[in-house]
Protein backbone atom coordinates (compact mmCIF):
# COMPACT_ATOMS: atom_id res chain seq x y z
CA UNK A 1 0.00 0.00 0.00
CA UNK A 2 1.08 3.69 -1.24
CA UNK A 3 0.92 6.76 0.62
CA UNK A 4 2.01 10.23 -0.82
CA UNK A 5 1.84 13.44 1.05
CA UNK A 6 2.25 16.54 -1.30
CA UNK A 7 5.31 18.39 -1.18
CA UNK A 8 5.63 20.43 1.94
CA UNK A 9 8.04 22.29 0.71
CA UNK A 10 5.96 24.00 -2.70
CA UNK A 11 2.85 25.45 -1.44
CA UNK A 12 2.87 25.65 2.41
CA UNK A 13 -0.58 26.83 2.91
CA UNK A 14 -2.64 25.81 6.26
CA UNK A 15 -5.94 25.55 6.29
CA UNK A 16 -8.31 27.17 9.12
CA UNK A 17 -7.54 24.89 11.81
CA UNK A 18 -10.22 22.41 12.69
CA UNK A 19 -11.60 21.93 16.02
CA UNK A 20 -9.04 19.86 18.17
CA UNK A 21 -9.69 16.26 17.30
CA UNK A 22 -7.93 14.92 20.90
CA UNK A 23 -7.66 16.71 23.35
CA UNK A 24 -8.95 13.77 24.76
CA UNK A 25 -5.76 12.27 23.79
CA UNK A 26 -2.22 12.05 25.42
CA UNK A 27 -0.20 13.61 22.89
CA UNK A 28 3.12 11.33 24.31
CA UNK A 29 0.49 8.44 23.17
CA UNK A 30 0.14 9.19 19.89
CA UNK A 31 3.80 9.84 19.51
CA UNK A 32 4.89 6.34 20.85
CA UNK A 33 2.06 4.97 18.19
CA UNK A 34 3.50 7.35 15.44
CA UNK A 35 6.83 5.21 16.44
CA UNK A 36 5.85 2.35 16.57
CA UNK A 37 4.18 2.67 13.28
CA UNK A 38 6.88 3.71 11.12
CA UNK A 39 8.01 -0.25 12.13
CA UNK A 40 5.32 -1.37 11.02
CA UNK A 41 5.98 -0.89 6.78
CA UNK A 42 7.77 -2.77 5.04
CA UNK A 43 9.37 -0.08 3.22
CA UNK A 44 9.15 3.80 3.36
CA UNK A 45 11.24 5.80 1.21
CA UNK A 46 10.86 9.60 1.02
CA UNK A 47 12.40 13.22 -0.28
CA UNK A 48 14.10 14.89 2.69
CA UNK A 49 14.63 18.76 2.73
CA UNK A 50 16.63 20.44 5.43
CA UNK A 51 16.29 24.57 6.23
CA UNK A 52 18.89 25.49 9.01
CA UNK A 53 19.64 29.40 10.45
CA UNK A 54 21.48 29.48 12.79
CA UNK A 55 23.89 32.15 14.08
CA UNK A 56 23.46 33.98 11.19
CA UNK A 57 23.91 31.51 8.68
CA UNK A 58 21.84 29.32 6.52
CA UNK A 59 22.26 25.98 5.35
CA UNK A 60 20.13 23.96 3.17
CA UNK A 61 19.91 20.49 2.70
CA UNK A 62 18.63 17.96 0.15
CA UNK A 63 18.54 14.39 -0.34
CA UNK A 64 16.39 10.78 0.51
CA UNK A 65 15.31 8.53 3.47
CA UNK A 66 15.25 4.85 2.94
CA UNK A 67 14.01 2.26 5.14
CA UNK A 68 13.23 -1.46 4.78
CA UNK A 69 12.90 -4.67 6.92
CA UNK A 70 11.28 -5.13 10.71
CA UNK A 71 13.06 -5.98 13.61
CA UNK A 72 16.08 -7.11 13.19
CA UNK A 73 16.17 -6.57 9.85
CA UNK A 74 15.84 -3.27 9.55
CA UNK A 75 17.90 -1.24 6.91
CA UNK A 76 17.71 2.55 6.37
CA UNK A 77 19.73 4.54 4.62
CA UNK A 78 19.74 8.50 4.73
CA UNK A 79 21.77 11.11 1.96
CA UNK A 80 21.71 14.66 3.03
CA UNK A 81 23.27 16.81 0.50
CA UNK A 82 24.17 20.08 2.56
CA UNK A 83 25.24 23.81 1.15
CA UNK A 84 26.42 27.35 2.60
CA UNK A 85 27.78 29.84 0.77
CA UNK A 86 30.11 27.77 -1.52
CA UNK A 87 30.92 25.08 0.95
CA UNK A 88 29.01 21.22 0.13
CA UNK A 89 29.37 18.83 2.66
CA UNK A 90 26.99 15.73 3.28
CA UNK A 91 25.74 13.18 5.67
CA UNK A 92 25.94 9.49 4.89
CA UNK A 93 23.92 6.92 7.11
CA UNK A 94 23.28 3.38 6.38
CA UNK A 95 22.54 0.41 8.38
CA UNK A 96 22.94 -3.22 7.30
CA UNK A 97 20.64 -4.46 10.74
CA UNK A 98 24.52 -5.45 11.99
CA UNK A 99 26.13 -2.68 12.09
CA UNK A 100 24.79 1.52 12.06
CA UNK A 101 27.61 3.47 9.81
CA UNK A 102 27.72 6.97 9.66
CA UNK A 103 29.53 9.20 6.60
CA UNK A 104 30.35 13.16 7.12
CA UNK A 105 32.24 15.07 4.67
CA UNK A 106 33.31 18.48 4.82
CA UNK A 107 35.01 19.86 1.70
CA UNK A 108 37.70 17.59 1.36
CA UNK A 109 37.73 15.96 4.98
CA UNK A 110 35.91 12.71 5.62
CA UNK A 111 34.89 11.26 9.04
CA UNK A 112 33.52 7.80 9.38
CA UNK A 113 32.35 6.23 12.31
CA UNK A 114 30.16 3.25 13.25
CA UNK A 115 27.78 1.65 15.86
CA UNK A 116 27.58 -2.30 16.49
CA UNK A 117 23.99 -3.04 16.63
CA UNK A 118 24.73 -6.19 17.89
CA UNK A 119 25.98 -5.16 21.02
CA UNK A 120 23.43 -2.76 21.31
CA UNK A 121 20.83 -5.11 21.46
CA UNK A 122 22.73 -7.36 24.17
CA UNK A 123 22.49 -4.52 26.29
CA UNK A 124 19.10 -3.92 25.90
CA UNK A 125 17.80 -7.37 26.72
CA UNK A 126 20.44 -7.40 29.88
CA UNK A 127 18.70 -3.98 30.45
CA UNK A 128 21.95 -2.25 30.59
CA UNK A 129 20.56 0.83 29.07
CA UNK A 130 16.87 0.62 28.27
CA UNK A 131 14.15 -1.00 30.38
CA UNK A 132 13.11 -4.93 29.50
CA UNK A 133 9.23 -3.08 29.09
CA UNK A 134 10.29 -0.03 27.07
CA UNK A 135 8.08 -1.04 24.02
CA UNK A 136 10.41 1.47 22.03
CA UNK A 137 14.02 0.55 22.60
CA UNK A 138 14.70 -1.86 19.44
CA UNK A 139 13.33 1.48 17.59
CA UNK A 140 15.92 4.05 19.17
CA UNK A 141 18.61 3.63 17.24
CA UNK A 142 18.84 5.39 13.67
CA UNK A 143 16.17 6.18 11.33
CA UNK A 144 12.90 7.79 11.77
CA UNK A 145 12.25 5.86 14.87
CA UNK A 146 14.82 7.17 16.62
CA UNK A 147 14.36 11.03 16.24
CA UNK A 148 10.47 10.43 16.86
CA UNK A 149 11.26 8.50 19.60
CA UNK A 150 14.18 11.31 20.60
CA UNK A 151 11.45 13.94 20.59
CA UNK A 152 8.88 11.87 23.16
CA UNK A 153 11.72 11.94 25.86
CA UNK A 154 13.16 15.12 25.77
CA UNK A 155 9.51 17.38 25.04
CA UNK A 156 6.27 17.45 26.76
CA UNK A 157 3.91 18.03 23.75
CA UNK A 158 0.96 19.67 23.93
CA UNK A 159 -2.90 19.25 22.56
CA UNK A 160 -2.82 17.70 19.03
CA UNK A 161 -4.85 20.01 16.59
CA UNK A 162 -6.61 18.72 13.85
CA UNK A 163 -5.90 20.59 10.27
CA UNK A 164 -4.80 19.57 6.92
CA UNK A 165 -2.17 20.49 4.24
CA UNK A 166 -3.03 21.17 0.61
CA UNK A 167 -5.95 19.26 1.51
CA UNK A 168 -4.48 16.54 3.27
CA UNK A 169 -5.35 15.75 7.40
CA UNK A 170 -2.59 16.11 9.66
CA UNK A 171 -2.26 16.20 13.42
CA UNK A 172 -0.01 19.54 14.74
CA UNK A 173 1.32 19.84 17.95
CA UNK A 174 4.19 21.81 19.73
CA UNK A 175 6.64 20.36 22.52
CA UNK A 176 8.56 22.06 25.31
CA UNK A 177 11.25 20.73 26.72
CA UNK A 178 10.75 18.55 29.79
CA UNK A 179 11.38 20.07 32.92
CA UNK A 180 13.94 17.43 34.13
CA UNK A 181 15.93 17.98 31.10
CA UNK A 182 16.00 21.94 31.87
CA UNK A 183 17.22 21.05 35.55
CA UNK A 184 19.87 18.56 33.99
CA UNK A 185 20.83 21.79 31.32
CA UNK A 186 21.13 24.40 34.05
CA UNK A 187 22.95 21.35 36.55
CA UNK A 188 25.79 21.36 33.77
CA UNK A 189 26.28 25.04 33.44
CA UNK A 190 27.20 24.94 37.06
CA UNK A 191 24.59 27.81 37.97
CA UNK A 192 24.08 28.33 41.53
CA UNK A 193 21.24 31.00 40.91
CA UNK A 194 17.75 30.56 42.04
CA UNK A 195 15.49 28.55 39.92
CA UNK A 196 14.03 30.36 36.82
CA UNK A 197 10.44 30.54 35.26
CA UNK A 198 10.66 26.83 33.71
CA UNK A 199 8.06 28.19 30.81
CA UNK A 200 11.26 30.19 29.80
CA UNK A 201 13.47 27.45 28.24
CA UNK A 202 16.05 30.11 26.64
CA UNK A 203 16.91 30.88 30.66
CA UNK A 204 18.49 27.34 30.65
CA UNK A 205 19.51 25.78 27.75
CA UNK A 206 22.82 26.49 25.24
CA UNK A 207 22.62 28.99 22.33
CA UNK A 208 22.72 26.25 19.65
CA UNK A 209 19.93 24.42 20.90
CA UNK A 210 16.16 25.11 19.92
CA UNK A 211 13.42 25.85 22.83
CA UNK A 212 10.78 24.03 21.23
CA UNK A 213 9.34 21.80 18.29
CA UNK A 214 6.44 22.28 16.48
CA UNK A 215 5.41 18.85 15.23
CA UNK A 216 3.23 17.88 12.24
CA UNK A 217 2.08 14.05 11.80
CA UNK A 218 -0.28 12.61 9.15
CA UNK A 219 -3.55 11.84 10.96
CA UNK A 220 -4.08 8.66 9.11
CA UNK A 221 -0.52 7.26 9.09
CA UNK A 222 1.29 9.25 12.16
CA UNK A 223 4.12 9.60 9.65
CA UNK A 224 6.03 13.06 10.78
CA UNK A 225 5.96 15.16 7.23
CA UNK A 226 7.40 18.16 9.49
CA UNK A 227 9.54 18.59 12.35
CA UNK A 228 10.10 22.33 13.47
CA UNK A 229 12.42 23.32 16.09
CA UNK A 230 12.63 26.72 16.62
CA UNK A 231 14.28 29.20 19.28
CA UNK A 232 12.69 32.20 20.89
CA UNK A 233 14.12 35.35 19.80
CA UNK A 234 13.95 38.88 20.45
CA UNK A 235 12.76 41.45 17.61
CA UNK A 236 13.10 44.99 17.99
CA UNK A 237 9.99 47.13 17.59
CA UNK A 238 7.62 44.43 17.22
CA UNK A 239 5.65 45.15 20.37
CA UNK A 240 3.33 47.87 21.51
CA UNK A 241 5.45 51.21 21.63
CA UNK A 242 7.95 49.83 19.79
CA UNK A 243 9.16 47.49 22.55
CA UNK A 244 10.80 43.86 21.45
CA UNK A 245 8.85 40.99 21.55
CA UNK A 246 9.95 37.41 21.01
CA UNK A 247 8.97 35.15 18.37
CA UNK A 248 9.43 31.75 18.24
CA UNK A 249 11.60 31.50 14.40
CA UNK A 250 12.74 28.31 12.90
CA UNK A 251 16.02 26.48 14.24
CA UNK A 252 16.22 23.88 12.02
CA UNK A 253 13.00 22.29 9.34
CA UNK A 254 12.99 19.31 8.55
CA UNK A 255 10.54 18.30 6.32
CA UNK A 256 9.64 14.35 4.61
CA UNK A 257 7.82 14.76 1.13
CA UNK A 258 6.84 12.73 -1.59
CA UNK A 259 6.93 9.41 1.13
CA UNK A 260 5.58 5.77 -0.31
CA UNK A 261 5.69 3.03 1.79
CA UNK A 262 5.69 -0.67 0.84
CA UNK A 263 7.25 -0.15 -2.46
CA UNK A 264 10.34 -2.88 -3.45
CA UNK A 265 13.80 -0.89 -2.97
CA UNK A 266 17.09 -2.61 -4.05
CA UNK A 267 19.03 -4.02 -1.09
CA UNK A 268 22.09 -2.53 -2.39
CA UNK A 269 21.18 1.15 -1.18
CA UNK A 270 21.61 -0.60 2.51
CA UNK A 271 25.45 -2.22 1.83
CA UNK A 272 28.10 0.31 3.04
CA UNK A 273 32.05 -0.10 2.68
CA UNK A 274 34.13 2.79 4.28
CA UNK A 275 36.78 2.08 2.23
CA UNK A 276 40.24 3.35 3.43
CA UNK A 277 39.06 5.84 5.47
CA UNK A 278 40.02 6.18 9.03
CA UNK A 279 36.89 4.31 10.72
CA UNK A 280 35.92 5.10 14.45
CA UNK A 281 34.00 2.56 16.72
CA UNK A 282 31.54 4.63 18.73
CA UNK A 283 30.05 1.52 20.27
CA UNK A 284 31.41 1.75 23.62
CA UNK A 285 31.24 5.61 23.96
CA UNK A 286 27.24 5.42 22.94
CA UNK A 287 26.99 2.88 25.65
CA UNK A 288 28.51 4.76 28.22
CA UNK A 289 25.74 7.56 27.63
CA UNK A 290 23.43 5.92 27.44
CA UNK A 291 24.36 4.01 30.65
Amino acid sequence: MNSKLPCLAAGWVLVAALPSVAQELSAEAVLTQAVLATARHASIQAKVRVDVEVFDQQLLGRGVYLQQGYDRQRMIRLELEMQAYKQASSLLQVSDGRFLWTERQVAKQREVDRLDLRRLRQAWQEQAVWPASDPLAGLKIGGIGQLLAGLNENFRFGNLVASEIDGVPVLRTIGRWRRDKLLAFRAASGSEEEERNPDRPWEYLPEQLPHEVHLTLGRDDLFPYDIDFRQQRLRTGAGQGGEPRRFAETMVRLRLYEVVFGAPLDPRQFVYTPGKSLMVDKTDDYLKRLR
